[in-house]
């Protein structure tokens, strides 16, 4: 009989939930087609397999609006660097035809002093890797490249002189987990996109 009892117990009980992921998985927007993102993926022209690891829209009432997204590379056969895998950031304006890349110049050499390159992924929003990312190299990555977005109201100063209080929002974004799994075997590291945590009520 206590056998028996044992077994209706068990069933009886509830199964735990699987734990819900804690970040957006929105999908790319329509709009954006992925043929153009496999395009822009550096380095561009060499055959590989690219992935979408993540993307966001940043709009603020400027007005001004931007789509952003995280790329990987994994080209067919290492470079001659031994290098296997490269990070881009590509960016979008709704009024681009194309993906556009970081660029910030890179300053003059101070006479008499050593000139320290910031780096590729800082100047030109992207980074070659021998295998792929760290957490410790997508962190250093993402801080280089800005990706993440000042949300909320901050106090703005204008070519004129004049200053407003912009407020930041963050309207879309979401990963790829399988793109995640596949490269990483793993889920996106949660800490590194605290924008793209969802609300309680999602």
């Amino acid at each position: 009989m206590l056998p028996t009892l044992a077994l209706v117990l068990s069933l009886a009980a509830p199964v735990p939930k699987a734990p819900v992921f804690p970040l957006r998985t929105d999908p790319l927007p329509k709009e954006y087609r992925l043929a153009d993102l496999e395009d822009a993926a550096v380095p561009r022209g060499v055959k590989g397999t690219v992935s979408l690891l993540a993307w966001e829209r940043i709009e603020d009432d400027r007005p001004h609006t931007y789509t952003h997204a995280l790329l990987l590379k994994k080209l067919d056969k290492t470079d001659k660097e031994g290098n296997r895998h490269s990070l881009t950031l590509v960016y979008c304006k709704p009024d681009d035809t194309d993906w556009q890349h970081r660029f910030i110049n890179i300053p003059p050499a101070i006479p008499g002093k050593k000139f320290v390159y910031t780096g590729d992924a800082f100047h030109f929003g992207y980074q070659h890797y021998a295998k792929p990312p760290t957490d410790k190299e997508l962190t250093a990555f993402l801080k280089d490249v800005d990706w993440t977005p000042n949300l909320g109201q901050e106090l703005a100063t204008f070519l004129d002189g004049t200053k407003r209080v912009i407020t930041t929002k963050l309207t879309g974004g979401g990963f790829d987990r399988d793109a995640w799994k596949t490269h990483f075997d793993r889920d996106p590291p949660v800490e590194l996109f605290p924008e793209l945590k969802k609300d309680d009520k999602e």
